[in-house]
């Protein structure tokens, strides 16, 4: 993966990522890694995560639309920018929250409105931001799932 990123990365113009967590909440911990790399490479790095938690995070376990959560900034109707303070709407701290406590900002994908809309969205975001390479990760088997 490491050469076929590097080959990537010399096209890209911007030198700016978006590297996500394509499964469950906890999965943008295992964008760290790559997320080093890119920087290495001098990229700017944005970190993001489904909106996904599981049941002991949350009493409504499973993905979120962007309109269940409060304190988060919204970009378009898929993605939206999360920080420490985004809540769900009955006070349950998500896990894009809770990595923002580190990474300070977090984009939050919301895969409720199907797949071409969320394409959509993230192109939209990918365009007006500038980003030029996006690279999604999975820490286990449940993006096989969806």
């Amino acid at each position: 993966m490491k050469m076929e990123i590097l080959r990537i990365a010399k096209q890209c113009r911007f030198k700016k990522a978006l590297i996500f967590g394509m499964g469950g909440g906890g999965d943008i911990v295992g964008c760290v890694t790559t997320a080093n790399f890119l920087k290495e490479l001098g990229f700017e790095v944005l970190y993001g995560s489904i909106v996904w938690d599981r049941m002991v995070v949350d009493p409504k376990p499973g993905p979120r639309m962007i309109e269940e959560l409060k304190n988060i900034d919204v970009v378009n109707s898929t993605v939206a920018i999360a920080n420490e303070n985004t809540r769900t709407y009955y006070d349950v701290i998500p896990t894009v929250a809770r990595a923002s406590k580190i990474l300070k900002k977090v984009v939050a994908l919301d895969i409720t409105k199907g797949v071409k809309k969320l394409v959509d969205g993230i192109a939209s975001f990918v365009e007006q931001s500038k980003i030029d390479l996006i690279v999604g990760m999975d820490s286990g088997g449940d993006a096989l799932c969806m």
